[in-house]
């Protein structure tokens, strides 16, 4: 998660004095309560070590949100809900009024500490639901950490572990991915972090959220009960991240615009994905692009498109001016277009139109096109299929967009992966990338296809066998 942040805020905060200013704020709470250095974070490389450290990275998630949060509420967008994954969770809080700034800074930099001290371990994503994820872990030291969806699921512990989880994934024909982490967060490990993180947080002043937050230990909205209870924050430490149920019940509350404040992207991708398999008329809008875009120019591109969806987002203040207009009235001339000239027309009565005439002899048999007849499935229903499988949605539509649908790396090496399987065609991660609508990847399938050598794939398929057949007789 850390790599994702090299160089975020750097480019907002070069064209805005107050953004550049609540970082540098939050960076130097972050100080006072004895954390890192982040006064420089955003020109931090993407290969510097500490954004692989849990110690620091957790802090520097924490003020990029809050700066984020306050940006977005200059601009007109104070959220009616909070949702946040994670470490995200305790950013909602903060800004919802759970805990003041200086608390928050000194909870985030605790908990970094106890969990970068926890033993050593990773994690890894599966495509699978928590149902599969729990029976493939079975026996061994592997805990499901995150739902990130229903065929989603992170888990964790220690290498040796999760190497083995790994391999029966792969024996089930599940796709895995590593996480550049090096702590398991959310699992079996985490207890002992948990214990101390709850005795600390006993000693900070809680108080009940003012912005309904949804909680992602649960799933559901927080209760002011468990804002305000050091146990909860310490579950929330050890215990999965439930963010598919937390995604369902932001869902439930039926807002019209969700904005999403991480350039991950991971969180409302999912948001995407629910809406969309509840046909939802949902708009959600990222103001951070991935890492390398232009930070300035995606946060107004995410304000346009709040704006024509109907929304008033504030600007910032310009000064007035008088507009200088001409002191005389302008000269109208008008030019029309000749109509042009009519031309007789003949009547019916006088043209001649000879009668038709058809025998049995002439009649030609219908017959169904030559694919129905053969009972094959186009490339375009295959690949329509196998998106639907993809995304569990009964229904597509050409335009549907792989990444507005929830798309996800996992998502995209899975498909890429069961096309060429399917259609043996040489799909890349980035042909789906440049064609991410429905119709354009089946296109771009279909361009594959069409230079795929048949008749030699039918000749090497036929050496294989002749070969399986010689060895079986071995």
């Amino acid at each position: 998660q850390g790599v994702a942040l090299a160089g975020a805020g750097a480019g907002l905060a070069a064209v805005d004095e107050r953004f550049a200013a609540d970082l540098a704020g939050l960076a130097a709470e972050v100080s006072r309560a004895g954390g890192p250095d982040l006064a420089d974070a955003r020109n931090w490389p993407a290969d510097d070590p500490r954004l692989l450290d849990t110690a620091v990275v957790q802090p520097l998630l924490l003020i990029l949100g809050l700066a984020g949060l306050r940006h977005a509420e200059r601009h007109g967008l104070a959220p009616a809900l909070l949702l946040g994954h994670s470490i995200g969770e305790l950013t909602a809080a903060t800004h919802a009024g759970v805990f003041s700034v200086a608390d928050a800074a000194a909870a985030v930099v605790r908990r970094g500490r106890l969990m970068a001290s926890a033993e050593p371990g990773t994690m890894t994503a599966v495509r699978a639901g928590e149902e599969t994820a729990v029976r493939l872990a079975a026996g061994l030291e592997v805990d499901v950490c995150v739902l990130n969806g229903p065929d989603n699921t992170v888990c964790g512990g220690p290498e040796e572990a999760l190497a083995v989880f790994e391999e029966r994934c792969a024996e089930a024909g599940l796709r895995t991915t590593r996480l550049p982490v090096t702590r398991a967060g959310h699992s079996r490990a985490m207890a002992g972090a948990a214990r101390e993180f709850e005795a600390f947080v006993a000693t900070l002043t809680l108080s009940a959220p003012a912005v309904p937050i949804v909680s992602g230990l649960t799933g559901e909205l927080l209760t002011d009960a468990q804002a305000v209870d050091p146990a909860y924050w310490g579950s929330q430490l050890s215990n999965p991240v439930r963010f598919t149920d937390a995604v369902a019940t932001l869902l439930e509350a039926a807002p019209d615009t969700v904005l999403g404040l991480h350039r991950s992207h991971a969180a409302t991708a999912e948001v995407r994905r629910a809406a969309s398999a509840a046909r939802r008329d949902l708009l959600v809008v990222d103001a951070a692009d991935r890492a390398g875009a232009d930070e300035a120019a995606d946060w107004y591109g995410a304000l346009a498109a709040l704006w024509t969806a109907g929304h008033t987002p504030a600007g910032p203040a310009r000064p007035a001016h008088v507009a200088t207009l001409p002191p005389y009235p302008f000269a109208d001339q008008r030019h029309w277009v000749a109509a042009p000239e009519p031309q007789p027309l003949q009547a019916l009565a006088d043209a001649s139109v000879p009668a038709l005439t058809v025998t049995a002899e002439d009649a030609v048999p219908v017959t169904a096109p030559a694919e129905e007849q053969s009972g094959d499935v186009s490339t375009a229903d295959a690949v329509r299929a196998l998106w639907q499988d993809t995304f569990g949605i009964a229904e597509l539509r050409p335009q549907d967009n792989f990444f507005d649908l929830g798309g996800t790396s996992l998502h995209a090496a899975h498909l890429v992966s069961v096309v060429n399987d399917a259609l043996l065609v040489e799909i890349r991660l980035q042909d789906l990338y440049e064609n991410s609508s429905l119709a354009g990847f089946i296109a771009r399938t279909e361009e594959l296809a069409a230079e795929r050598d048949d008749v030699a794939l039918l000749r090497l398929l036929e050496e294989i066998e002749s070969e399986e057949g010689q060895n079986s007789h071995e």
